[in-house]
């Protein structure tokens, strides 16, 4: 038993390291622009992992119930932080992310508002930071007599402390009014929506007009007049290679529809999410010098 015990624990550990990996690729693949279909097999890699940590949850807090300790598992043995890393992130992120991916649509669709949009699907990505309150596993309870309460909770409450922090700064633009990067993007876009709409584009000074603010705004990818493609940036084999149904979002002004690129956008929540990574393995490897 006590050797089942110590390869599950091993197991577990293993799994931490991997999500530690699997966490900065998955960001680094946002960052750096990877393919859709490279960054689908990262999105299947996190269900998987997500899936395994809930199952590791659900069997803890059943042998704890089993041997009436559930209060103990769950308080003094940061059973609460497994939960955190675990049933939330299946249910709300990584599950939908991936069955939307699938099924080619978006998990945000018919919110309404382009920066509403924009919004709760980078909110839902910086929820993934609740994963680093799994890097408490490499931060193993000591034995009582090693150490007050409070020096064995210091490292886990530390990073538990960084994950719901990020977790907050992702959900202020929804929960308050602030005027954020979300925001000005809509109105950049709309405007850009407006001005192609008026311009006349059968018109040579509509032609030019849109020459233009291509030239200009990188993020537009394709306009549509009624049925009629008017101008796309890039060809059909490059946006179903590229871009996911969560890169790009489309805005309709009269007659007129245009596609636009928000990866950019996508990629400044992964900067923030690498940053929380490096801190939260910090204080975990911290942690871990001090008690050697």
């Amino acid at each position: 038993m006590k050797k089942s015990a110590a390869v599950f624990s091993g197991i577990m550990i293993a799994a931490v390291i991997l999500v530690v990996i699997h966490t900065a690729v998955e960001e680094l693949a946002i960052v750096m622009r990877l393919s859709w279909e490279q960054r689908m097999l990262l999105l299947a890699v996190g269900l998987g992992l997500d899936i395994l940590f809930t199952l590791d949850f659900v069997v803890r807090s059943y042998f704890a119930l089993l041997h009436r300790r559930m209060g103990r598992y769950f308080f003094r043995e940061r059973g609460w932080m497994d939960f955190l890393a675990s049933i939330p992130l299946l249910v709300l992120t990584s599950g939908p992310a991936f069955l939307a991916a699938a099924a080619g649509t978006a998990t945000v669709a018919g919110l309404g508002g382009v920066a509403r949009v924009i919004e709760i699907t980078k909110a839902i990505r910086t929820g993934r930071v609740l994963r680093l309150m799994r890097l408490h596993k490499l931060s193993p309870l000591p034995r009582e007599q090693e150490g007050s309460a409070a020096s064995r909770a210091g490292a886990p409450a530390a990073i538990a402390a960084l994950a719901v922090v990020a977790l907050i700064a992702g959900l202020l633009p929804i929960w308050f009014e602030t005027g954020s990067l979300e925001e000005r993007v809509e109105q950049r876009y709309a405007t850009i929506a407006r001005y192609v709409d008026e311009g006349n584009l059968t018109q040579p000074g509509g032609r030019d007009m849109l020459a233009s603010l291509v030239a200009i705004e990188s993020d537009l990818l394709i306009v549509q007049d009624g049925e009629r493609r008017v101008y796309s940036r890039h060809s059909a084999e490059y946006y179903q290679r590229q871009l996911g149904p969560h890169d790009y979002l489309y805005l309709e002004s009269g007659e007129v529809g245009v596609y636009f690129d928000i990866r950019g956008i996508h990629a400044a929540a992964a900067h923030a999410n690498l940053t929380y990574l490096v801190m939260a393995l910090a204080i975990a490897l911290f942690a871990r010098a001090r008690r050697r």
